[in-house]
């Protein structure tokens, strides 16, 4: 008796499009600034990828923190107002730059 075979002989796979192409825009103006200003926050309290409290992302998240009010309202503006969605976002950047 095959079940696998006659349980759903008419379903499909969903198709998810393009599964981790990156294909997520271009950065605004106001990404590449807070961008600009994590690095030169990052100057002065290095990266070390060894220890969990400064590693990449641990730094954005605390320099997401000091500037909270103001990267959330970033988050939701239109056009080259937008900054970034959230910490992770920002390290990412950071990463990839």
């Amino acid at each position: 008796m095959r079940l696998a075979e006659d349980a759903s002989p008419h379903q499909t796979k969903r198709h998810r499009g393009r599964r981790g192409s990156g294909l997520k825009g271009s950065r605004t103006e106001r990404m590449v600034e807070q961008l600009a200003d994590f690095k030169a926050w990052l100057r002065d309290n290095p990266v070390n990828e060894r220890i969990a409290a400064r590693t990449v992302g641990a730094r954005a998240s605390t320099y997401w923190r000091l500037h909270e009010k103001t990267f959330a309202k970033d988050a939701t503006r239109t056009g080259e107002k937008r900054g970034f969605s959230s910490s992770k976002t920002l390290a990412s950047a950071y990463r990839n730059s």
